[in-house]
């Protein structure tokens, strides 16, 4: 009564975790694709986003200028 599985308890409870342990990575990584493309990684520096501000009118001469040298001093 107590050998039910014919020795391979130990085998059924491996395949159970290897299972168990390729959903919990097949989730977690949808979960990890589906964050960083919704995120949308910002890996520009701060003198591009500053550029870019520049080029298209959202700062003056003067302000482009002052921030850049601010973040020259930073440097």
């Amino acid at each position: 009564m107590g050998n039910w599985f014919g020795g391979f308890m130990g085998f059924g409870f491996f395949f159970f975790l290897l299972f168990t342990a390729l959903i919990v990575y097949l989730i977690w990584s949808i979960a990890a694709k589906g964050s960083s493309s919704s995120a949308g990684r910002n890996e520009e520096s701060a003198e591009q986003i500053l550029e870019k501000r520049y080029a298209r009118g959202e700062l003056s001469e003067e302000e482009y200028e002052r921030m850049r040298a601010k973040l020259k001093n930073k440097s």
